[in-house]
């Protein structure tokens, strides 16, 4: 008897670390993974709002009958930039990421000032040609908009504690845009002109449209932050076509008055968007699984 209690004991003995061994494996098991509070979920959503500044000319088209003294003139059209990206992070909070950027260019309706010194003559008159002679100061104002969608990628990093820190990324996108809409052109005063004329396209316009951005961001949480981009994008934009008023002063045959001739020389103005275009947004990043 005393053999075998004495064989169990050593038994026990030899089994105990193992049992330990064991347990520990199941409680490994059991205990749920602590997750990197750093990191990333993979999906994201970022919506941003914006400024975006346009560089155009007002310049001569050149219409029958009006002689201009007018030399091309550079302005800064400004509009609201309304974006929203959904994206995937391809590595873990820091890296590279993907997705589609959908957003809009609402122009806003700020005047520009100009003055010219024209001559308008009316052939068609008989049995003498009349003309009108003088100088005017008149004003353009952009309307409409432009809607735009885009493939995009980037690299961000992130610096700090796992919550809370900065970070910076660069980001290059490539899709198309569809503009509408035009500029108006007047003389006096808008809600009572002495001429106005219309200078919308007649159509719908399709263009092409790169975006480089670079990002500074504040991380607020494991899955959100702050962030404010700078953009240069390029997006050539043409006015083929643009539409000309209903005046019909230069063939109607008769004399007309002042503002009538004045009216139709408004028309030999138009307005090119040079390829150019410059941005700043902020706006917030919300990562989900």
């Amino acid at each position: 008897m005393r053999k075998f209690i004495l064989a169990v004991t050593a038994s026990i003995l030899v089994l105990l670390p193992a049992v330990g061994r064991a347990q520990e494996s199941g409680d490994a098991l059991e205990k749920p993974v602590e997750q990197d509070t750093g990191q990333w979920n993979r999906n994201f959503l970022s919506p941003a709002y914006g400024i975006a500044l346009f560089r155009a000319e007002i310049r001569q088209r050149g219409i029958p009958g009006v002689v201009s003294s007018f030399d091309d003139e550079e302005i800064l059209v400004s509009a609201a930039d309304l974006r929203v990206f959904r994206g995937v992070n391809v590595s873990k909070r820091n890296g590279f990421y993907t997705g589609v950027e959908a957003g809009a260019f609402i122009f806003f309706p700020t005047a520009h000032s100009f003055s010219d010194d024209v001559t308008v003559m009316d052939p068609d008159y008989m049995p003498a040609p009349p003309w009108v002679s003088g100088s005017f100061d008149f004003k353009a104002a952009p309307y409409g908009g432009m809607f735009f969608l885009m493939a995009k990628y980037g690299l961000h990093t992130d610096v700090g504690k796992q919550k809370k820190g900065l970070g910076a990324g660069l980001e290059l996108g490539a899709g198309g845009s569809i503009y509408t809409g035009g500029f108006d052109l007047w003389i006096g005063d808008k809600e009572n002109p002495s001429a106005k004329a219309d200078a919308g396209s007649t159509e719908t316009k399709i263009s092409l449209i790169v975006d480089a951005s670079a990002e500074g961001s504040f991380r607020v949480g494991k899955n959100s932050r702050l962030f404010a981009k700078g953009s240069v994008m390029i997006m050539p934009l043409t006015f083929e076509g643009a539409k000309q008023s209903s005046v019909t002063v230069m063939n109607d045959g008769v004399s007309n008055t002042d503002s009538e001739y004045f009216k139709y020389a408004l028309h030999n103005y138009e307005l090119e968007y040079l390829p150019f275009v410059y941005g700043l947004r902020v706006g917030f990043t919300l990562s989900f699984d």
